[in-house]
Parts: structure tokens; C-alpha cells; sequence
């Protein structure tokens, strides 16, 4: 069974509409020499700023951490300038999503835990595509609830249509041995039957023939009687009483003879009647088996139709499409639910936030609402600079210094030393090398007599998770490594 999703709860609509300027703060519109359509030397400027930034910046800032290096070489060649380092994560909006800052709900050095919402974008149309989504998602889902209810009906029907089927075809089986085991007991009967009567037959026939056989012998002995009753020398008178004498005795015979004849005749018409009654009843099981065969066969197919009914077919077809349907539209408010989260900025750690760089109503990583990020350069939906910075003050394990290339062959990984903060030399950690970096930057010398660059590695020296709450540490605050060789 499908399921709907929860629903995402979408901000409120005053999170997420259009910033606007109050209608008592105007706009000033900007004076005539600095309109970009009839000046064309502002842009020339600009180039010069941003060329003489690109050529000059990096020997500025190199100088200036070279006197920072300096002045620690000179304190002793094992020393030297250490800047406590924390895990920082920049934070900025992804690209998928486009819009304006609505909410930033930290401040500058506001303390934030894991998961924790910083910032909101605002003036798109992402809440309502979530909520266009969902409607889809809710409508087709209905639609579902529904298919599934006739396919459920449709199935229950099918189901009962099959079982009366069955039942049918079970009842036309009983019936058919039912029908056997009668025919059987009719053909059965009329074997008895005829067997009884061939039997009767023979009686009858063997009594006849005795019957006969005693007529004959009666016949013998009233013509043997009548001869001797004639009188010798025969006369006229005693020739008719002979005459008289043999007739009777004849027709006593015949009489005799037709009883037993008749008996005969009819014990075998009995016997024939037996003969056709066992035929019909070999005939009558043959109809009445053909015809429960049909039945049978005719239930069968009930069952078969009532398997493959259509109705069921074509509800779970509508099903199939309309689950189909619904998890497309599913999809895609996963998708607007996706894209609605990305609008919404959280802490992927604990720590400080150290920069928020941007505001209300501007692009995220721009400086206020009306410069782009980065200035003049050419920037991506929002700039691709960083929108909120945080800062992991609880695990301020590593420092990172510079070491010249004189001494960079004594230091070996797992070395261990000290570090100790410029801002309270009591506070000593100690540690060991953590990595080296393989490529050095050149820094200008500063020293007068020499002018040739000075070339220095980058080396990570780890001081482990020791503890330093109550001590009110910070990213990139300065000491003294020194190693022990």
C-alpha cells in the first residue's frame, strides 16, 4: 500500500516574501556623474584599482608577514612565528537555488551547534512549487486510494464469482458419481432380475418338457386303453367309440402340451423383458453420464471465466497507472522539497560564526545590496564567496608556521616542541610536527644589505585536543613555536 509523505512544513509566508524598501525611505537617485550611461572613464578606474591590487597586494602582504617572520628569527634560530589555527567551515547557499537573503537569524560571534538554521533565502518560488507539489501529490494519491477500492471490490467479486464456479463444478461431480453409482445399482438390479428369470425359464422349461413327457406316456396309455376297450371282431359302433376314445386322449395331450408351451413362452417373454430392462439401463446411464458431463465441463469453464475476469484486470491496470502517476508526482515534490531545503543555510558543525558577509535583502557573500559580491568581478548566482563563516574554537589543535629554508632540514615530522601565545606567555602547549609543506614561498627581505627573496616551508605543528576552555583562545592569534630537536 502506498503511503502519503509527510508534508515539509513551509515557512510562513512572511519568511519568504519580497523584500521591500518602506515607502518612506526613497530611493536617491544617483548624481549625474555617477550614472555608468554617460561616463565612461568610471570603468577605466575601476581596471586600475583592480590591476594595481593584483600586482602590488600579494608583495604587501608577503612584506608584511616577512617582518612578522623577522622579528621572530631574531628572538633564536629554533624559533619561530606560530598563528593558532581552528577548523573553519565557509558556509554560502548552493547554486541550485536563487533568491535574496530573507533572515539571518545569527550575530558575529554567536555560538551555534550542529544542524542549527543560520540564514534563509527568500523571494523565489520554491515554497510555492512545495505547495503546488503537494497538491499534485495529494490529488493523485486520492486517485489511488480509489483505484485501489474498485480493485478491491472488483477482486472480491471475482473471488465470489469463483467460488460459486467452484462450487458448481464440485456439485456437477457429486452429481455424476451419484448418477454412477444409481446406474450402477439399476444395471445391477436388472442383472439380478434377469438372472432370476433365466433361471425361472429353466425351471419352467425343464417342467414343461416333463409335462410333455408325461402327456406323452398319458397319451400312450389312453390310445393302449381305447384299443383294448374295442371289441373283436370290430363293429361300426365300436370303431366310433376307438374314434372317440383317440380323440380325447389326443386333445388331452395337446391341452397338456399348450399348458406347458404356455408356460415356457411366458417364462422367456420374461426373460426378454429382463434382457431390455438391463439394456435401458446400460442406455439411461450413458445419457444421463454424457449429459453430467457437460455440466462439468461447462462448470469448469465457469471457473476459468470467473478467473479471468476482465473487470479485475482492468482495475488493476487503472491501479498500475494511477500508482504510476503518483509516485512521478511524489518524486518531484521530493525534488521542490529538496530544492526548499537548499534555501535554508544550517551549521554543519558546532563553533562561532567569525564572518557574515552579506545582508537582508542582497545577494549572499555581497558586501551590502547594491555591489555584487566580490565588487567588480565577474561572480556566480551569489557571488561564489563565502556567506557565513564559522569557527571551531573547541579544537584549536594546530599551528602554523613558516620556516626558512636554513632550517627547514631539522625539522622532521613527529618532532616535538612548544608553542607559546605572544598575548600571554604563560600559556605554553606543547606538540609535535604534524606535516611539512613540499613547496616554499619566496618573501622579499627585508634586510638592507641583502635584497635577494628569502624562501620559506610551511609546517602544521599539531598540540593535540588539549583543553583550553576558560582561556578565551582565537583563530590566528600569534606566538613562538620552538622546536626540540
Amino acid at each position: 500500500m502506498i503511503q502519503i509523505p509527510t508534508q515539509t512544513e513551509c515557512p510562513p509566508p512572511e519568511l519568504v516574501g519580497e523584500h521591500t524598501i518602506p515607502t518612506n525611505n526613497v530611493p536617491v537617485s544617483p548624481s549625474r556623474w555617477r550614472r555608468p550611461k554617460k561616463v565612461v572613464w568610471v570603468p577605466l578606474i575601476l581596471l586600475g584599482i583592480i590591476l594595481g591590487a593584483a600586482l602590488f597586494g600579494p608583495f604587501h602582504w608577503a612584506s608584511s608577514i616577512q617582518e612578522r617572520l623577522g622579528s621572530s628569527s631574531a628572538l633564536t634560530s629554533t624559533g619561530e612565528l606560530g598563528i593558532l589555527q581552528a577548523p573553519t567551515y565557509n558556509l554560502q547557499f548552493s547554486s541550485a537555488v536563487t533568491g535574496a537573503v530573507s533572515d539571518i537569524y545569527v550575530d558575529l560571534g554567536q555560538h551555534v551547534v550542529t544542524n542549527q538554521i543560520l540564514a534563509r533565502l527568500g523571494q523565489n518560488t520554491f515554497v510555492a512549487q512545495v505547495h503546488e507539489a503537494q497538491v499534485a501529490v495529494d490529488s493523485d494519491f486520492k486517485v489511488v486510494v480509489e483505484d485501489q477500492r474498485f480493485v478491491s471490490l472488483a477482486l472480491r467479486n471475482v473471488h465470489a464469482q469463483v467460488v460459486l464456479a467452484a462450487v458448481t463444478f464440485r456439485a456437477a461431480i457429486d452429481n455424476r458419481q451419484a448418477l454412477i453409482r444409481q446406474a450402477n445399482a439399476n444395471i445391477a438390479f436388472a442383472k439380478t432380475k434377469l438372472a432370476t428369470d433365466e433361471a425361472t425359464l429353466r425351471a419352467v422349461t425343464e417342467a414343461a418338457e416333463a409335462t410333455i413327457k408325461s402327456a406323452k406316456a398319458t397319451l400312450k396309455a389312453a390310445l393302449e386303453a381305447c384299443q383294448m376297450a374295442v371289441v373283436t371282431p370290430p363293429t361300426t359302433t365300436s370303431a366310433s367309440t376307438l374314434s372317440r376314445c383317440v380323440q380325447a386322449a389326443e386333445a388331452t395331450f395337446r391341452t397338456a402340451v399348450a399348458a406347458a408351451d404356455a408356460t415356457v413362452v411366458t417364462a422367456q417373454g420374461t426373460v426378454r423383458q429382463d434382457q431390455e430392462a438391463l439394456e435401458q439401463a446400460f442406455a439411461n446411464a450413458n445419457v444421463n453420464l454424457v449429459a453430467q458431463n457437460g455440466l462439468i465441463r461447462e462448470a469448469a469453464a465457469g471457473i476459468t471465466v470467473a478467473e479471468t475476469n476482465t473487470i479485475a484486470a482492468v482495475a488493476i491496470r487503472d491501479l498500475a497507472v494511477a500508482e504510476s502517476v503518483y509516485r512521478v508526482a511524489l518524486a518531484a515534490l521530493l525534488v521542490a522539497q529538496e530544492a526548499l531545503d537548499l534555501t535554508i543555510l544550517r551549521a554543519p558543525h558546532s563553533g562561532y560564526v567569525s564572518a557574515i558577509i552579506g545582508t537582508i535583502g542582497g545577494q549572499p557573500g555581497a558586501l551590502n545590496n547594491f555591489v555584487p559580491a566580490g565588487g567588480v568581478e565577474m561572480q556566480s548566482e551569489h557571488g561564489g564567496l563565502t556567506f557565513i563563516q564559522l569557527v571551531d574554537l573547541d579544537n584549536l589543535n594546530s599551528v602554523l608556521t613558516w620556516v626558512t629554508e636554513r632550517e627547514i632540514q631539522k625539522i622532521h615530522l613527529g618532532e616535538e616542541g612548544t608553542f607559546t601565545l605572544y598575548a600571554n606567555r604563560s600559556l605554553h602547549f606543547t606538540g609535535t610536527v604534524h606535516s611539512i609543506g613540499p613547496n616554499g614561498i619566496a618573501f622579499p627581505s627585508t634586510n638592507a644589505e641583502n635584497f635577494a627573496a628569502e624562501t620559506r616551508f610551511p609546517v602544521i605543528f599539531a598540540i593535540g585536543n588539549q583543553s583550553h576552555r576558560g582561556l578565551n583562545l582565537y583563530s590566528g592569534m600569534t606566538g613562538r613555536v620552538i622546536f626540540t630537536p
